[in-house]
């Protein structure tokens, strides 16, 4: 957290901290104008203050962008804006100032939510820094995560105090071996020397995954009212300056996850102002939010894993314990699942030979058509979720127990067993928790809006169930609940205008509020748009992989960096392989780094002089900044379309309703994601160079090629249909 200087027994006001002194005539016209015209005058003297300070000159697009801000916060009712922030725009002040002003004068906090850590840092560490000290009192400011972004403290201690070596136990749980317990020793020295607060995303050694999951817990495993660290707690400690901050940064994740928990780890919705940045991913983080899928094999497993814990517990305890009857329960209750996970299996098999579901045979998806389950499947998920709920209920009465003797210590439990019994516990009662949620939405008696389907491999089943209802998941707890919501976003107007946004997410606001602010940047003479033609009318297939492979060191050469983006790791790979040697060495593909190590890999290469090139799928289509001479050109290899087979597109367009599903879903959404593409090159006002499509249905389908094309920027389009790349 920051809480920049400030004083902050100061009145609150959110004023400038020196006002210019007012003529009379000035005061009259204030009290003649409106709320959003009060608002967006203050925000604007504030804007100037800034400018000041950072030796920076107005950008007209961010003044449109606050008064338009300011107009949708003052509003009677239906407190929400959507606005479009092109490239360049300065979205991040636009939207801090009026919104931050507004909220302190309204008594509530801000919240601003965004997809990425890096946009997250950024406002943390650039706007909100420089911002702060214009108010008076300053602005205060900071992060909150979700748990498992922060050090559980006592299981750092648990791994430090262990004297297990490297093994298993009877859970399948991996021991701290000395490796493990040297890390965790170095964190806690950190965190009591008061050197590290416990952010895992800031720790001060290198982690890997294993180790974040080690060292860090959920709300399940989490024993705050016994845990002998509650006080010193990272996450805890978050939480509790949450309450006191005026801008809380936070991610979708956590919001959703707030909302469909009831987790206070917010303000409540009446309480905050949102901004939603980034808010284009808002549709798919809420369908993600949501989603749930298990395979047959792993429900058995599971229950296996109860079995043997609850002997193991039984045989570890002393005369006087109070688990005999948990023990019997559970005992009674899991031998009944795994026979009712076979019949599951064999209706399955049976039901994928019938037209009581939709076959992809070639992906071994079979999908319910509208998400609407079969009778018997329903009946046999309703037998299911009833035992897995059942046995959820014994182990969390267990658990509490266990927890109750953390407190208390009791005769009949020694202290290593009680530790290596909550660590198991964590997992299992996680598990069961979301094996029962799954099974009791397919076996409810009024099935909701969700794409379901079978998936299958190597004669296993698994069990798939994505939300798509959107508009209802964010009527009931945003829109209908938050005192004003601001989204943007540099990419949210598509081929159909505003419409693909309301429809996703279910704003069914008047026009006025919505709106588009250009990009200050000079596409028509920074950006050669180009058609490239190498033979082929439709990409795809390995004969137009192995011309692309051949045509892109030609193509890049001339440029010392380039981003390639696909839409397939099958294509991206066999294009990769097929470069020249001589070529390839300069490229850096997807999954071979992380995302961060590729970047600075790429950076490294440039700034040393030489050349880079990425190959990179949809996550390097959106959010990466490589400004100057890292991008200098962008190819795109094909238009962006859905997967026409994926079942959840497919269960969408059935809910939608739609009397032309490619005219009036696919082609608005190809044409926002090649919109996001586009916007890889040009980062900054001083930056140009060259963006080549090796899709040439973008000009030569006439039914759709003038809709994809019609939100980009004001590019000039070159067509080489009669000068192939050489």
């Amino acid at each position: 957290m920051s809480k920049p200087s400030g004083n902050a027994d100061a009145q609150l006001d959110p004023k400038l901290t020196a006002t210019p002194n007012r003529t009379d005539w000035q005061v009259f016209n204030l009290k003649c104008m409106s709320e959003s015209e009060l608002l967006f005058e203050e925000a604007k003297r504030l804007y100037e203050a800034w400018l000041g300070e950072q030796g920076y000159t107005a950008r007209q697009g961010q003044l449109d962008m606050m008064r338009f801000i300011s107009q949708s916060l003052t509003r009677k009712q239906a407190r929400i804006g959507v606005v479009e922030a092109g490239t360049g725009t300065g979205k991040t002040v636009a939207y801090c100032i009026p919104a931050a002003i507004e909220a302190r004068r309204q008594h509530k906090t801000l919240v601003v939510v965004t997809s990425t850590v890096l946009l997250q840092r950024q406002l943390l560490k650039t706007e909100l820094q420089q911002l702060a000290d214009l108010f008076s009192p300053a602005l205060t400011f900071g992060i909150i995560k979700g748990r498992r972004r922060y050090a559980c403290i006592d299981r750092l201690d648990k791994h430090v105090s262990s004297i297990s070596g490297d093994s298993v136990d009877l859970f399948g749980n991996v021991n701290p071996s000395r490796t493990d317990r040297r890390i965790a020793a170095q964190l806690l020295d950190q965190f009591d020397d008061r050197k590290w607060d416990g952010d895992m995303d800031a720790a001060p050694i290198s982690l890997t995954r294993r180790h974040r999951s080690s060292f860090t817990t959920d709300a399940l495993g989490c024993h705050r009212q016994s845990c002998e660290f509650a006080k010193p707690c990272p996450y805890f400690r978050a939480r509790k300056k949450v309450s006191a901050l005026d801008v809380v940064v936070t991610n979708y994740s956590l919001l959703m996850a707030a909302g469909r928990e009831g987790i206070d780890m917010l303000p409540a919705p009446e309480d905050c102002i949102y901004v939603f940045d980034e808010v284009h991913r808002l549709a798919e983080i809420v369908m993600n939010s949501g989603a749930v899928s298990s395979s047959t094999s792993a429900v058995i497993e599971v229950v296996d894993g109860v079995e043997k814990f609850i002997n193991w517990l039984m045989s570890n305890v002393e005369s006087g314990h109070p688990l005999s009857s948990a023990h019997q329960d559970i005992l009674g209750i899991a031998p009944q699942i795994p026979p009712l996970i076979n019949e599951l299996r064999e209706h399955f098999a049976q039901l994928t030979r019938t037209s009581a579901i939709e076959p992809d045979s070639q992906r071994k998806v079979f999908r319910f058509v509208a998400g609407q389950i079969d009778e018997a499947t329903n009946q046999k998920a309703q037998m299911l979720a009833s035992a897995l709920g059942g046995l959820h209920d014994v182990l969390n009465e267990l658990f509490k127990t266990l927890d109750d003797a953390r407190a208390n210590l009791p005769m009949w439990i020694q202290t290593e067993v009680l530790a290596r019994a909550m660590r198991s516990f964590t997992e299992l009662l996680t598990t069961l928790r979301e094996f029962n949620s799954l099974f009791a939405d397919w076996g409810s008696a009024s099935l909701g809006a969700s794409a379901r389907w079978l998936s299958s491999e190597d004669e296993e089943w698994r069990m798939h169930t994505v939300p798509i209802a959107v508009d209802e998941i964010l009527n009931d707890s945003v829109w209908s609940q938050a005192h004003s919501v601001i989204c943007t976003s540099a990419t949210i107007y598509s081929s159909q205008g505003f419409n693909q946004f309301k429809q996703e997410v279910g704003l069914n606001l008047p026009d006025e509020q919505f709106n588009r602010i250009a990009s200050p940047f000079d596409f028509r003479g920074k950006v050669k748009f180009q058609i490239a033609n190498i033979g082929f009318s439709q990409p795809g297939g390995e004969a137009f992989n192995r011309a692309a492979a051949s045509h892109l060191p030609q193509l890049l050469i001339s440029n010392r960096s380039g981003l390639v983006l696909f839409t397939s790791r099958f294509d991206m790979i066999a294009v990769y392989e097929q470069l020249p040697e001589s070529f390839r060495v300069l490229c850096v593909m997807q999954d071979e780094l992380s995302m961060a190590e590729t970047l600075r890999k790429h950076r490294e290469a440039i700034d040393s002089g030489g050349q880079s090139y990425i190959f990179g799928l949809v996550s390097y289509r959106e959010g990466v900044d490589l400004p100057g001479d890292y991008c200098q050109h962008v190819v795109i290899m094909r238009i962006p379309f859905s997967v026409p087979d994926d079942p959840v597109i497919k269960s969408q367009k059935e809910l939608l309703g739609l009397e032309n599903a490619f005219m009036q879903y696919d082609v608005p959404q190809a044409s926002l994601r090649l919109f996001q593409a586009c916007g890889r090159l040009l980062r900054s006002e001083s930056d140009s160079g060259t963006i080549t499509v090796f899709d040439r249905r973008i000009v030569e389908r006439r039914q759709y090629c003038d809709e994809l094309i019609r939100p980009l920027p004001d590019f000039e389009i070159v067509d080489l249909k009669k000068l192939s790349i050489p």
